[in-house]
Formats: structure tokens, sequence, C-alpha cells
């Protein structure tokens, strides 16, 4: 699978649907771990939102990385007796 067919797959919108809705709770309970007691005393800083929007990034690129790994699988498999 080339990069364009992961792109493709990535943003179907089933797909997109799915890994979402993942960023945004995982993103969410990290940046409340992570960040919330910055955020609440006022102290947060460029760096505390950036970190905050990476919360959700990360999340979105694994669950990304697991339906590529699991179209791969059901590729393979179809191709093996």
């Amino acid at each position: 699978m080339g990069p364009r067919e992961a792109l493709r797959i990535c943003f179907r919108r089933e797909h997109l649907r799915r890994t979402v809705k993942i960023a945004l709770v995982v993103g969410t309970i990290l940046t409340l771990i992570n960040q919330l007691d910055v955020i609440v005393k006022g102290d947060a800083t460029t760096i505390t939102w950036v970190k905050g929007g990476l919360n959700y990034c990360v999340p979105f690129i694994v669950s990304n990385l697991g339906l590529l790994a699991g179209k791969r699988a059901e590729a393979e498999r179809r191709r093996t007796p």
C-alpha cells in the first residue's frame, strides 16, 4: 500500500468519523491530565496550547496507523489461501 492509497483510506468518511471521535476523546483526556492545572491557574502559554493541540494529533495518527495495519492484514489474508 502506497502513501496515496493510505491517505485515501484514512480520509474515507466512515473512517474519519471513527478516528476523529477517538482523537477528541483521548485528546481531551490527555489535555485534562497534562495541562488542566496550568490552564485553570491561568498560566497557559502558547506552548501549553500547542501541547494541548498535539494531544489530539497523537491519538488521531495512532488510530489511523491501526486502521491501516488492519487493512494491510485484511489484504494479506485475502491473498493467502
